[in-house]
This record gives C-alpha cells, sequence and structure tokens, in this order.
C-alpha cells in the first residue's frame, strides 16, 4: 500500500523553499533600490554644484562664482567636501578675476560714456563681492584647503576696502560725466527744431536723469522738449459705407478702441497727446458740422487748425463680405467601440464560481460634416496733416476671419457605438460679433501705425565733445 503520510511534509517543504526565494530576491532588489537611491543622494548636489559653479564662469561672472562656493560652506561649515569644491576652483576663480579686473581697470581709466559707467558698476561689485568672500571665509577659520595629499591651497583674499572707496568715487565721476554728456546732446538737439528733433532731446534729458537725478535742469529741460516733441492729433470715428442697418455702431466702436489702444501705452502717450471729443464738438459745430460725420481733407485740415493739432486720423469701412458657408461632407465610415454584450459563470484559482462581464465590439456608420465661415471686412484710413503741401492719401485694408465648426450623424448600425464617437456641432458667432471682431482688429492695426510714427523715429546724428 502506498503511503501518502509524506505528501504534507513534502508540500511544507516546497512551500518554504518557495517563501525563503521569495524573500532573497525581494531583498536583493531592495538593496538595489536603496544602492542606488544612496548613489543619487551623493552624485545629484555634486552634479547641480558643478552646474552652477560652472554657468556663472561661463557667463564670466567670476566673482559671482566665488561668492556661490562661499555660501556653500557657510550654509554648511562641516561639510568637507564643500570645503573641498573651494579648494580646488579658488586658483581658477581668483586668475580668471584678476584678469577681468585688470580689463575693467583699463576701461574706467577712459571716459567712453555709458560703457564706462557701466565698467565702473561692474568693478565695484567685483570688489564687493571679493570683500564678503573675504571676511565670510576667515569667520569660519579657513585659510587653507587640503585639496590631495601632495596639494594644499591657501585661501588669501586681499582686503579691498580702500579699492572699493576709489572706484566708488570714480563711478560717481563717471556717473556725472555720463549724465553731462546726455545734457549736452540734449542741449544740442533742442537747439533745432522740429517735433523729432526735441522728442530726442526729452529722452537725452531723462537718460541724464537715470545717471544722476536732479541733475542741473534736466527736469525743466525734459519737460520744456516733451511738450515740444508731442504730438497732438485728432482721432475722428469711423465713416460706416457698408450699407448695414445693425453695423451702424461700428464707427464709433474702431475710433474710441484705437484712443484705447494708444492711452493704455506709457511709451507712446510720452509724446502724444489726443485731443478729447469735448474739445472737438465744439470746433465741428463752429464748421458747421456733426460729430460722427465724414469730412474732407480741406474741413479736416481746418479742424486741425483751430484744436493746434499736428494730423487728424480718419477712415472708413467699406464693405463687409460674409459668403456662404462652405460645407464639406465625407464619405461614411464605419466605427466601433467595446461594449457589454453578457455575463458568464467561471472557477476561479481557489475554486470558488464566479460570474463576469462578457465584451463585444459593436459597429454603426456614420457621416461627418464640416462647414468654414468667413468674414472679410474692406475699409480705408487716411492721415491729413496741418501742412497743406502734404497731400492726404487713403490706404485700403482688408482684414478677414475664419471660424469652422465639425460635426457628425448617424446613418445606421448599432447607437452604442455612435454615442461613443458622437461629435455635436458647435455654435458659430453671428454676423454682428463676427464683424466686431474685425473692427477691433482694424482698430488695433491702426493704433500700432500710430505708435510706430510716435516711439519710432529718425534724427540727424549729433556729435559734441565729450566731458
Amino acid at each position: 500500500m502506498a503511503d501518502y503520510s509524506v505528501i504534507p511534509v513534502l508540500g511544507w517543504t516546497f512551500t518554504f523553499i518557495l517563501f525563503s526565494t521569495y524573500i532573497i530576491i525581494v531583498m536583493k532588489i531592495s538593496t538595489h533600490i536603496l544602492t542606488l537611491a544612496f548613489a543619487v543622494t551623493m552624485v545629484f548636489p555634486q552634479l547641480l554644484h558643478a552646474q552652477s559653479y560652472n554657468k556663472l564662469m561661463k557667463q564670466k561672472k567670476f566673482s559671482d562664482a566665488l561668492v556661490y562656493l562661499t555660501n556653500e560652506i557657510k550654509e554648511k561649515p562641516s561639510s568637507k567636501k564643500r570645503i573641498k569644491n573651494l579648494g580646488k576652483n579658488f586658483v581658477e576663480v581668483m586668475d580668471s578675476l584678476r584678469v577681468h579686473d585688470d580689463y575693467l581697470k583699463n576701461v574706467t581709466s577712459i571716459f567712453v560714456g555709458e560703457p564706462t559707467a557701466f565698467s565702473c558698476d561692474d568693478l565695484l561689485e567685483d570688489f564687493k563681492n571679493l570683500q564678503y568672500c573675504r571676511e565670510n571665509l576667515s569667520s569660519l577659520g579657513i585659510e587653507e584647503v587640503k585639496v590631495s595629499k601632495k596639494q594644499i591651497v591657501p585661501i588669501v583674499i586681499p582686503d579691498f576696502t580702500k579699492e572699493i572707496a576709489a572706484i566708488t568715487a570714480r563711478r560717481d565721476q563717471m556717473y556725472e560725466a555720463t549724465a553731462e554728456m546726455h545734457y549736452q546732446e540734449g542741449l544740442s538737439h533742442m537747439q533745432s527744431t522740429g517735433i523729432d528733433q526735441n522728442k530726442a532731446a526729452a529722452r537725452e534729458f531723462k537718460r541724464a536723469m537715470a545717471f544722476f537725478p536732479a541733475y542741473k535742469d534736466c527736469q525743466l529741460k525734459y519737460e520744456e522738449a516733451r511738450k515740444a516733441g508731442t504730438k497732438r492729433i485728432i482721432i475722428l470715428p469711423f465713416g460706416n459705407r457698408t450699407n448695414l442697418d445693425y453695423l451702424g455702431g461700428i464707427g464709433d466702436m474702431a475710433g474710441d478702441r484705437i484712443i484705447s489702444q494708444l492711452a493704455n501705452d506709457p511709451e507712446t502717450m510720452e509724446f502724444l497727446e489726443i485731443i478729447t471729443t469735448a474739445e472737438i464738438q465744439p470746433a465741428l459745430s463752429e464748421l458747421g458740422q456733426n460729430y460722427g460725420s465724414e469730412l474732407n481733407s480741406y474741413t479736416a485740415r481746418q479742424l486741425a487748425e483751430k484744436l493746434g493739432a499736428h494730423e487728424v486720423w480718419t477712415g472708413r469701412f467699406l464693405q463687409v463680405i460674409a459668403p456662404n458657408p462652405e460645407r464639406t461632407v465625407s464619405d461614411i465610415r464605419i466605427v466601433k467601440t467595446s461594449v457589454k454584450v453578457g455575463e458568464e459563470t467561471y472557477t476561479n484559482s481557489k475554486g470558488k464560481q464566479k460570474t463576469r462581464n462578457v465584451y463585444g465590439d459593436v459597429t454603426a456608420a456614420i457621416r461627418d460634416y464640416t462647414e468654414n465661415y468667413q468674414t472679410i471686412i474692406k475699409g480705408s484710413y487716411t492721415v491729413i496733416t496741418s501742412d497743406p503741401n502734404i497731400q492726404p492719401v487713403p490706404r485700403e485694408f482688408t482684414y478677414r476671419n475664419n471660424y469652422s465648426t465639425d460635426w457628425n450623424v448617424f446613418i445606421r448600425g448599432d447607437q452604442r457605438a455612435y454615442k461613443a464617437h458622437i461629435n455635436h456641432k458647435e455654435t458659430i458667432p453671428p454676423m454682428a460679433s463676427r464683424v466686431d471682431n474685425l473692427v477691433l482688429i482694424s482698430a488695433e492695426n491702426i493704433s500700432g501705425l500710430i505708435r510706430k510714427d510716435v516711439v519710432e523715429y529718425e534724427i540727424p546724428l549729433i556729435t559734441i565733445a565729450r566731458p
């Protein structure tokens, strides 16, 4: 007769072997993970240090690199690695600084304008950084660093107190000299006539005050030049020649948008004055015109003379085009999705009966549609100057926008497949909204032209003696 009593013993033995193997594998994996984590923890800070230090050195910010090394030690004085990093890089930093500062000393010895003042700033920053590192490393008791068994690097940073005082005084002199340079250039520009020359003068006086606040009478000169360099303009509502009654307000919208775009730009408004509606309306009444009506060149020039304006900006919308939407229809295509089609009973690994869902593919035939809507607006604008010798020339513009929507419809098959791929038609903005969008685009582009004329300008080169 067979002896079955040994079977339980063999079963327990096999189970123990499997469990022991599992534990060994898990422990090995855990060991590898811990080793990797330790390696990352040790290596990552070194990589981060190398990247930060090398980046500063590459940017030629040598004193900043030394400050970085110093602050690393200051943050954690007990770190031997950080102290060693200082020793490894100290000679490189100091050699680079000497070359850099020798160059800056030569540059700052001769005045050539703003570059000299900026070089003084750079040199002063280097000296202050060196003094900072000297004081902090000295307080930490770091006089030398043992980099290797055979190499000891002395950490010696001279006292730059006298140099800081000297370059500070030199910097102040260069700031004053730079302010005088811009002041003289401003005066030279003011001797010439014209808006652009006075605008250039105002900017020179403003630049002088950036280096030396309250320098001489710069503020008064700036205000005087700015006023003489300011362009006064009239922006009239655009005319509406589209013959579309529901677009009656687009002319006012365009004018208001141009004004608001300019008014919110301080750089432009420094040299631009927009004459207000409150000033324009009485003047138009005196000329027998209504506000909002289109003016011919002669009347616009009369208005400019009456209000002391340099330019009158006027425009008109001529046409709005909205062709029928283009519709694209695709061929019928088949889509499918997986859905529950039933249930089944099965026996799991423990010998128990369970129920689970059964899935299958269902299909549907659908058709895709696409509609494209295009809206076009055409118009023109005219700049009428106060100079009767300059004939105004209308400049045309055309802007367009495009909107599209797509959707699909069910043809046949299983609705569940269609619902998984359904695409609803989006609502396209109404015609009036699409036109409003184009009106705003037109106004923003015209305000950009005005801004460019005010901010970007050319002036003759004026050379003056440097102080």
